[in-house]
């Protein structure tokens, strides 16, 4: 709301769009806990699809329908464009923001207590890892500085690494924390440089970042739920170890 009366928008308009994007939130969470046994935890391939399905694809559908009547009544603007703006952000927003909330919410105390000095360090090296490559991808993506073959599209890709690591080795919280930096980062240096002459169109790019951040992103939510699950899974087989041990040993 804050951003929008900066932008100059009328209170009616902010409004309209204050409530679809209640909306969305309502839709999103109805679907997720109607279909999920666990609404807050994204470690299984069960779960994370329903998350996707609900919160990330249907929620941000429907709402963008309000979405782009309540702009195109309002200012007059083209009614198919809108949707597709909207809908393109609003997914991007389900995807990279409701994860890390509820990870830091339901289960940051419980990660700040069993992490230890080694997780720590390599924590800290991923996340500098990430911000350097990335503000160095972003920042050449935006002001199409790259010197690479096929345009400025082509950097874009080098965050994989960056991105697929700290979910292999964090599970769920690596990847949706990751994405989100990679989303912050890249608005961040986008609005920095808005006024910057660029070769692309700013709509072309920005349609483009966000395609990637999604086609990247719902790949990793799915590849951490089965590190996930590989990981309780081998906890379980030790524990099994274990008690099988025990019983040899009294007996």
């Amino acid at each position: 709301v804050l951003v929008e009366v900066q932008a100059g928008f009328p209170p009616a308009l902010i409004a309209w769009l204050f409530l679809t994007n209640c909306l969305e939130a309502l839709l999103a969470a109805g679907a997720v806990h109607l279909w999920s046994d666990n609404p807050a935890r994204f470690d299984s391939l069960s779960r994370v699809l329903v998350f996707v399905a609900g919160a990330v694809l249907m929620a941000p559908l429907v709402s963008s329908f309000a979405d782009a009547g309540v702009v195109h009544l309002l200012r007059n603007e083209s009614y198919g464009l809108v949707f597709v703006r909207r809908l393109f952000s609003n997914m991007l927003s389900q995807l990279t923001i409701v994860p890390s909330a509820v990870v830091l919410v339901r289960h940051g105390g419980a990660c700040l207590h069993t992490t230890t000095q080694r997780r720590g360090a390599e924590v800290v090296l991923l996340a500098v890892g990430l911000i350097g490559l990335g503000g160095l991808v972003f920042h050449g993506y935006h002001h199409s500085t790259l010197l690479l073959l096929g345009g400025p599209f082509i950097a874009l890709p080098f965050l994989l690494p960056l991105l697929i690591l700290p979910t292999v080795r964090f599970g769920p919280p690596g990847a949706s924390f990751a994405l989100l930096a990679s989303a912050l980062l890249a608005a961040g240096i986008a609005v920095s440089g808005a006024d910057l002459p660029t070769a692309m169109p700013a709509e072309e790019r920005l349609r483009a970042l966000q395609v990637f951040l999604i086609v990247a992103g719902v790949p990793l939510l799915f590849l951490s739920a089965l590190v996930e699950e590989r990981r309780q899974a081998m906890e379980t087989v030790r524990e099994r170890l274990r008690f099988e041990e025990l019983v040899s040993e009294i007996s």
